[in-house]
């Protein structure tokens, strides 16, 4: 099996092509970042907001959890702040998901039967550690439990957290753009996102390498 190359938001990300020599995965906006995507994974509503019609033609698969957290910001559609996968695509963004492959996954326990739904998709959480917390998490864990990948290797995704600058621009109210909201308290709650990842890393007794900036593997 390839290596997978996960690229997050983080500082640390960088440009990578893509190459028959391994497979790439995304974290949402960071598809900017590569020239062709085999997964991109969103959680939130907010990051598909700032894409354009035609910018996921290079994705072969786009990974969505069956309820989106939507903030609010799709009102006609969200309840209690979470909306379901099919307005996402069909009434909410329906030129950004034209003929593009759609894999679900459960996202928070019981959105199986969220809002008296009858779904059957995978789960992502951990009998141990619970639901996922970052985008970062739901990459990992979905790779892990759904393909037979165990050589990751990240980028753009740190103990340290914050952001690459390309993903830090501010919208009028002071938020950074393309950036995701962060669900654990920062800057602490990077470190423990990405311990969440390591646990579930060393449970599937996978490995983990990172990329430096010049793109060498260490």
């Amino acid at each position: 099996m390839l290596p997978i190359i996960v690229i997050g938001k983080g500082p640390s990300a960088i440009k990578i092509k893509s190459s028959s020599d391994y497979k790439i995965a995304c974290c949402n906006n960071a598809i900017d970042f590569t020239d062709k995507v085999d997964y991109v994974f969103f959680n939130d509503v907010e990051p598909i907001s700032y894409l354009k019609e035609g910018d996921l033609d290079k994705v072969d698969n786009v990974i969505l959890p069956s309820f989106l957290n939507s903030k609010g910001i799709v009102d006609n559609f969200s309840v209690d702040g979470r909306c379901y996968w099919e307005d996402v695509i069909n009434n909410i963004f329906p030129n950004i998901f034209k003929n593009k492959n759609i894999l679900l996954h459960e996202l928070y326990i019981g959105d199986n039967s969220r809002q008296n739904k009858n779904d059957n998709y995978p789960t992502l959480s951990d009998p141990d550690i619970g639901t996922v917390e970052s985008c970062g998490e739901t990459a990992i864990s979905w790779i892990l439990s759904q393909t037979h990948h165990r050589d990751i290797i990240i980028c753009g995704i740190e103990k340290s957290g914050g952001y690459h600058p390309d993903f830090y621009k501010l919208d009028s109210d002071g938020n950074p753009i393309n950036s995701g909201w962060g669900s654990a308290p920062q800057p602490s709650g990077y470190d423990r996102d990405y311990s969440r990842i390591e646990f579930r890393i060393d449970k599937s007794i996978a490995s983990i390498r990172r990329l430096d900036e010049m793109g060498d593997v260490f």
